[in-house]
């Protein structure tokens, strides 16, 4: 029995573009579908005779045509430019359409300036040697022991003028741990790395300033 092939498409208003291919060979009915610009999904089935075959071929492509599929040439047929039913506008318009939104939820940002050096023991920095309490060592990582590294230090009398109080004093720290070789499954209470209050990184307020300022220390 000679192969048939029968080759459908359908452009949905949302903009989306699927075709749907079906292949009949004998008995044997192999089904492709998906969208235009991606290779699709395919699936085989044999059904007991050709003619049921073709029958089930004849169902499958009838229930597509009712949902708008056309029978197209492979490669001939562009694909449909749908009219939006939103009239075109400037980028000005938008703008001006989404200005009370974004008054309402624009929020300020400060961008760091980053410099070279580590500098002083309380200042804010990215890595680096951290401010330690007196008699207090680096943390450790809850889950492999080893210690951890510092992610973030923020003084809080360095951040911009508008936010300075809000947050109370000190220093905000956060450790990370960076060793390749903890490798925690999330079988238990420790969490993931990534999840909030993960005992594989560590966060603090440190707020007494007199003893920021009289018993800096540089870790061992």
């Amino acid at each position: 029995m000679e192969t048939q092939t029968w080759y459908l498409e359908l452009t949905e208003e949302k903009g989306s573009h699927k075709f749907y291919e079906v292949t009949l060979e004998n008995a044997d009915l192999t089904i492709c579908y998906g969208q235009m610009e991606d290779t699709g999904y395919s699936k085989k089935k044999t059904l007991e005779t050709p003619d049921k075959a073709q029958a089930e071929a004849d169902r499958l492509l009838q229930e597509k045509r009712e949902k708008g599929y056309q029978d197209v040439v492979i490669g001939k047929r562009k694909r449909n430019v749908l009219e939006s039913k939103y009239p075109k506008m400037e980028v000005t318009q938008i703008a001006q359409v989404f200005a009370p939104w974004r008054t309402k939820y624009r929020r300020p940002t400060w961008i760091p300036i980053v410099l070279d050096g580590d500098g002083a023991i309380t200042d804010s920095k990215f890595s680096g040697m951290p401010y330690l309490p007196e008699d207090e060592s680096i943390p450790v990582c809850g889950c492999c022991g080893k210690t951890l590294q510092l992610f973030l230090q923020l003084n809080l009398d360095q951040i911009p003028r508008e936010l300075q109080g809000k947050f109370g004093e000190g220093l905000i720290q956060v450790f990370y741990c960076t060793d390749e070789d903890c490798e925690y499954d999330g079988s238990n209470e420790l969490g993931y790395i990534w999840e909030a209050f993960s005992n594989r990184h560590f966060l603090r307020l440190i707020n007494n300033n007199s003893n920021i300022s009289n018993s800096a220390q540089i870790p061992e």
